[in-house]
C-alpha cells in the first residue's frame, strides 16, 4: 500500500502523540487539525500547520517515526505542506481563488534548522514571528539545549490549468 496524506482522526491519537513525544513534543491542538502520513492505519508522521492571516502560515509541529527516518516521509511530508499550505489547514480563515504567495514560518530546533534550509526555509529573526510564536522559547529551560531557530518559507500557489488540474486530480487519487 502507498502512504498518504490526510487529516488525522481520533484513532491515529496515539501513534502520532508518541511519534511527537520522541522529539519532546507533543500534538498541538485537537487531532483532527494534524495531517498524517498513513501506510494503511500506521501512523508514520504528521505535522499542524494554521494559517494566521490570508498569506501566512506557522508550521507548529511537525515529525516521523524514528522507524520511518531517513526514508524521505519527512520531505514528502513538508514538500506536501509547502507546495498549498491552504490544502493542509484546517481552520482556513481565507483560500485564493486564483495565484497566491505565501509565508510559513516555524521553529527549527538543534539539526533540523538543516532539514529545513534543505527544503527552502531560511533562517530569519524572532520578530519575524507573529505573536505568539516570537516568543514561546523565552523562558524554555532548553533553549540552550536545543537552540531554537526561526525559518521562513516564501512561495507561491498557482491556479491550475485545466491540465495541471487533471493531473493533480491523478496524483492524489494515488495518495489515496
Amino acid at each position: 500500500m502507498k502512504p498518504r496524506l490526510v487529516f488525522a482522526e481520533e484513532a491515529d491519537t496515539g501513534q502520532l502523540r508518541d511519534i511527537f513525544t520522541g522529539y519532546g513534543m507533543d500534538l498541538s491542538g485537537p487531532i483532527h487539525h494534524h495531517v498524517v502520513v498513513k501506510d494503511g492505519t500506521t501512523v508514520i508522521g504528521g505535522a499542524r500547520l494554521v494559517q494566521l492571516e490570508p498569506d501566512f502560515f506557522f508550521l507548529e509541529v511537525i515529525g516521523v517515526s524514528r522507524d520511518y527516518g531517513r526514508q524521505g516521509y519527512g520531505s514528502y511530508l513538508l514538500t506536501s505542506l509547502t507546495a498549498d499550505p491552504w490544502q493542509y489547514c484546517r481552520q482556513l480563515k481565507d483560500y485564493p481563488a486564483g495565484d497566491a504567495s505565501f509565508t510559513i514560518g516555524t521553529l527549527a530546533r538543534g539539526s533540523a534548522r538543516t532539514f529545513y534550509q534543505n527544503h527552502g526555509f531560511f533562517p530569519a529573526s524572532w520578530s519575524a514571528l507573529p505573536e505568539p510564536y516570537n516568543r514561546q522559547c523565552n523562558s524554555c529551560p532548553d533553549r540552550e539545549c536545543c537552540h531554537p531557530t526561526p525559518m521562513l518559507y516564501t512561495g507561491a500557489r498557482h491556479s491550475p490549468t485545466a491540465t495541471e488540474s487533471r493531473d493533480n486530480h491523478d496524483q492524489r487519487k494515488l495518495l489515496k
